[in-house]
Parts: C-alpha cells; sequence; structure tokens
C-alpha cells in the first residue's frame, strides 16, 4: 500500500476538479489517499463530500505563497507520500518544484492541448525534465502535446472515467409526443453552440415536435439567449444555468447534440452515452474514438448544422434507432470509460513507478 497525494489549485466546478476527485476515490481501496488543495476559494461541496465519504484525507494549505509551499513539501515528507498526482498548470509546476530532493514522484496531469504559450512552457518543462511520466486524459491531447514537443516517452494517456454508470435504459417515445434534444456544456467558444442552435433551427423545420435544453454555465450565457431568439427556438428552448439534477435532464432527453469545435475526453459526452441517449457529435478531441461508427451514434465535421440537423431529424422519426446507436454507445462506454478500466489503467502506473 502507498501514500498517494493528490494536489489541485481548488475543488472548483470544473472537470479536471471533477477526475481529480474520482481518482482519490477509486485508489482509497488499495492506498492511503491525500487531497492537498492549494486554496478552499469555490470549494465545490459535491466533490469535498465524495471525499469525506472515501475517507480521503483533506488538507487545505493556507498563508502566504511561501508559507504554502512549504507546508507542501512538509507534507509530502511527513505523510510519506510515495506519489504526487497533479492536475493544470499550477498545481504541477509547484507540485514538482516542491518535491525536489524529496523522495516523492510526482505525475502531472495534462487536461487540454490549447494552453497559452507560458503554460505550453510551464508543462513542457515540468514534463520533460522534472517528473518521471505525465498523464494525457485523452489520446489526442497526447498526440497534440508530442507534436509540440513533449517527450512521448514521458506521457501516457489516461481517459476520463464516468462515475457510477446507471443500467442501459432504452427509450420510450414520451406522452406528449415531443422529441427532446439535449446539450451540456460550459458557455464558452470552444462548445460552439450558434452550430448547435442553428442545427435545432433547422431541424425543427421538419420535426415541430422538437423541444431543446441548453445546460451549463458561463460568459456566453447572454450570447447564447441571444442566438437562440435571433434563429427563431426561444419557444421551443430551456436554459439551465448550472443545475444539480443534470442526470434528471438527460434521462429525460432523446438526442444529445455536441458542436465543439474542441474537446479532449468529453465528460459531457460520456454522462449522456451513461444515461442512455444517442449523441451527435463533432470530429475533434476523442469524440470520433468513442462514436467510433455509424451503429453507435453521429459524428460530424464542426460546423456542419445542416448534417447536424439531418441527424436530429432521423433520429426524430426512427425511435428503435435511437435506442440501437445508444445501446452499441453504451458497451463501448462500460468496456473504455468504467470505473474499473480507470483505476486499473493508474494501479499499474503507481506500480511501475514503485518498483
Amino acid at each position: 500500500m502507498d501514500n498517494i497525494g493528490i494536489f489541485v489549485k481548488t475543488l472548483s466546478s470544473g472537470g479536471a476538479e471533477k477526475q481529480a476527485t474520482l481518482l482519490a476515490k477509486v485508489l482509497t481501496s488499495n492506498h492511503t489517499v491525500h487531497m492537498i488543495l492549494w486554496s478552499d476559494v469555490n470549494c465545490e461541496d459535491k466533490y469535498t463530500k465524495i471525499l469525506e465519504k472515501s475517507n480521503v484525507k483533506i488538507h487545505k494549505l493556507k498563508g502566504s505563497f511561501y508559507e504554502k509551499f512549504s507546508k507542501l513539501r512538509h507534507l509530502l515528507s511527513t505523510a510519506n507520500i510515495n506519489i504526487l498526482f497533479s492536475y493544470l498548470t499550477f498545481a504541477n509546476a509547484v507540485g514538482a518544484l516542491s518535491a525536489l530532493r524529496l523522495r516523492t514522484k510526482v505525475v502531472p496531469g495534462l487536461r487540454s492541448s490549447k494552453l497559452s504559450f507560458p503554460k505550453l512552457l510551464s508543462d513542457m518543462a515540468v514534463c520533460n525534465f522534472l517528473t518521471p511520466v505525465t498523464v494525457a486524459n485523452s489520446y489526442c491531447g497526447k498526440r497534440e502535446f508530442v507534436r509540440r514537443g513533449f517527450s512521448e516517452s514521458h506521457i501516457e494517456g489516461i481517459p476520463n472515467m464516468l462515475d457510477s454508470i446507471p443500467m442501459f435504459k432504452p427509450r420510450q417515445v414520451s406522452a406528449d409526443g415531443n422529441v427532446n434534444v439535449i446539450s451540456v456544456g460550459r458557455f464558452v467558444d470552444a462548445k460552439d453552440y450558434p452550430t448547435a442552435i442553428r442545427a435545432v433551427a433547422e431541424a425543427r423545420k421538419s420535426v415541430p415536435n422538437l423541444r431543446y435544453k441548453i445546460v451549463g454555465y458561463g460568459e456566453l450565457e447572454q450570447n447564447i439567449r441571444t442566438w437562440v431568439k435571433e434563429y427563431g427556438i426561444d419557444d421551443i428552448t430551456d436554459i439551465f444555468i448550472n443545475p444539480p439534477h443534470i442526470d434528471k435532464l438527460l434521462s429525460q432527453s432523446d438526442i444529445f447534440l455536441m458542436s465543439s469545435v474542441f474537446e479532449g475526453t468529453s465528460n459531457a459526452l460520456l454522462e449522456a452515452i451513461g444515461y442512455s441517449v444517442p449523441t451527435i457529435v463533432t470530429d475533434v478531441g476523442d469524440n470520433a474514438y468513442i462514436i467510433s461508427s455509424s451503429n453507435n451514434g453521429m459524428v460530424f465535421m464542426p460546423g456542419d448544422y445542416l448534417g447536424m440537423a439531418d441527424g436530429i431529424i432521423k433520429y426524430a422519426s426512427e425511435p428503435e434507432l435511437r435506442n440501437s446507436t445508444a445501446e452499441n454507445a453504451y458497451k463501448c462506454l462500460k468496456s473504455n470509460f468504467s470505473e474499473s478500466v480507470f483505476k486499473d489503467a493508474y494501479e499499474k502506473l503507481i506500480l511501475r513507478l514503485s518498483e
């Protein structure tokens, strides 16, 4: 049994923080796990509850930068932390520097290849010179980092996991006859909501009983509300701002629509598949790896709102197709993104680093 540390800047509501929490949870069965927070500002209560329920030891560093750095080094030493997993550029750099001349091996986490130049240089230096191995959470991300100068031998791809995959549940045609489309994701440029909104507006011409839910939060909220009105679908669209019941919204949906121009391994896509929702996505990130054939979903080029509209129309007219593609995608999800697969990949990495 090893003492494992997981280091994040804070436990805010984000994909990296969620995966850090899930990693801490799955490793507790074989290890003593310490979650180390540089700051406790904006911490998500739901993540804290998962950690507490899993008996993860939570450490919140306080004081000036120097005081926090000193406390981190002291904790790594006194808790005999063998391996420290860090998430995102700040934690990667601070974690690697704090472990210098200690026995702790630091494993940085790369979550997005779309980094500013200073962050890219920082992560590259940490990966290539200060740490034995770095984890990229997507296969496309690993390829992109290697292309940009990261050492291929120092990067290992371990995709995200989906927590608590429910049982597959075939969709029934709703009593009101409506076909419910849902998009889930932060309100940022990378998600390209204008394309999704245009696709729904176009599909509505052929599917008058279409309904649309947009779920997320972010800087483009007002823009999204404006686009919905401009394309004439405000009467069929509901917008949910960071709701606590996304699972319920997914379970009530017939089609998942993602129009992103950039992704890694999309948590939203995995969650939609987990709730038996057939998907329409763009060919970015690991989407085409997850939706590997026409038998388990539809994949279009970014910006192709007409193709996505045709996909919505086809799904809307064929309930049996919706269920068959959703079931095939679900089988892929269970085989590649389950908790057991995720845990096994990290346990093998820990074993290798402990030798």
